[in-house]
């Protein structure tokens, strides 16, 4: 049947993952219909992370059996326990340990955009410590994101042509 091609191709996707978060409703799910899935996904042998949300409805003796078996419980309707799951998320992927001095700049564009957008945000930030007015901070910020742009490819050559041309006085 289509649907198991359907499974099949989503089970072969969450193999290539850096993380599976297994998010369930607490208030209608089963405690037997939770351990097969999890299952399931250890399986897969990629880093999961299991989430229970609705926590605030749930059946205290799902939540018990649950809390003993180290599952993130939630409530993102009411805000509850969400830094619990963003902590778990960072330590698992390590991201506390990216280093961003390892970061190379190959492209000499970029790195002159990135060296504009970096001056631009210090200027921002000075002006900020030195108690500038909002509508002076703009210009500052304003042009880091158009060096920033200018790598993204939100700010086209198109652009830049206009903007070289706004600036010198050519064929005059």
């Amino acid at each position: 049947p289509i649907e198991a091609i359907g499974v099949a191709r989503t089970y072969e996707k969450m193999k290539q993952a850096a993380l599976i978060i297994y998010l369930f409703d607490l208030s209608h799910e089963s405690l037997e219909n939770i351990k097969v899935i999890t299952q399931q996904l250890k399986n897969l042998k990629v880093p999961l992370i299991k989430v229970g949300n609705k926590i605030d409805v749930a059946p205290p003796k799902l939540l018990k059996s649950l809390q003993a078996k180290k599952f993130v419980m939630i409530s993102a309707a009411k805000n509850l326990y969400l830094d619990k799951l963003k902590e778990k998320i960072i330590a698992l992927l390590h991201l506390e340990t990216v280093k961003t001095s390892s970061t190379i700049i190959t492209n000499a564009r970029h790195y002159e955009s990135l060296t504009k957008s970096k001056a631009a945000l210090e200027d921002v930030l000075a002006g900020i410590a030195g108690n500038l007015a909002n509508e002076l901070l703009v210009l500052p910020i304003r042009s880091a994101l158009l060096h920033l742009g200018e790598i993204t490819g939100e700010i086209t050559t198109e652009d830049l042509l206009d903007n070289i041309f706004s600036k010198f006085c050519i064929g005059k």
